[in-house]
């Protein structure tokens, strides 16, 4: 299986158990005090259980770092971890958990994770390879929910180019590749102006 069991899963079919649990009591002879004891005894143990899982709950890191701890290897925590880290500025250790992630499967939502973290440490040239291996997944496995990841690593990739002094490489990747995946799409057509004019083609 490459996803991950969460207990707050469970929550919604929780309410189908009980009823169901429910339905089944009436239909058998139990002791109604019987009954009654063991509902408040079960109450009682999910709710310490519910009260000791707030302490991981104080913030994504948190909840992630506790979970992965009961996980190790689980890369869709890993990369939840990561993503946590980066919101909060911490590059380094978001790109120790993505790395990690990764390693174990290199998913496309993964190896795009792994580029931005890379363009918010402004390595451009790893930003912008990993870019290209998630172009390159998406392309092999067109799937239409994977487009707005395909156009902001497009986006992503134009923008490093322009960055790093490139505007014949920015106008070479819109021309021939993104504006062809998305002829509609005005940032490409502003970014291919600004390139044009970057290259000193000001027509």
């Amino acid at each position: 299986l490459e996803m991950t069991i969460a207990d707050r899963w469970f929550y919604a079919p929780l309410i189908g158990l009980l009823g169901f649990l429910g339905v089944v009591a009436t239909q058998i002879r139990i002791n109604k005090r019987y009954l009654f004891a063991a509902a408040i005894v079960i109450i009682l143990l999910l709710s310490l259980r519910t009260f000791i899982r707030t302490f991981d709950w104080r913030d994504d890191i948190s909840i992630n770092k506790h979970d992965l701890a009961d996980q190790v290897n689980n890369f869709v925590i890993m990369d939840d971890l990561a993503m946590a880290y980066l919101r909060v500025g911490d590059t380094n250790n978001a790109l120790h958990y993505e790395k990690q992630s990764v390693a174990i499967s290199p998913q496309i939502f993964t190896i795009g994770h792994l580029g931005n973290i890379y363009y918010a440490k402004k390595q451009y040239r790893l930003a912008a390879e990993e870019y290209s291996k998630a172009i390159i997944l998406i392309e092999k496995n067109p799937n239409g929910k994977n487009s707005g990841a395909l156009q902001q690593y497009y986006t992503k990739l134009a923008v490093i180019s322009l960055r790093t002094g490139s505007p014949t490489s920015a106008i070479k990747l819109l021309n021939e590749h993104a504006l062809k995946q998305f002829p509609k799409d005005d940032i490409f057509y502003f970014l291919l102006s600004y390139a044009y004019f970057r290259a000193g083609d000001h027509q």
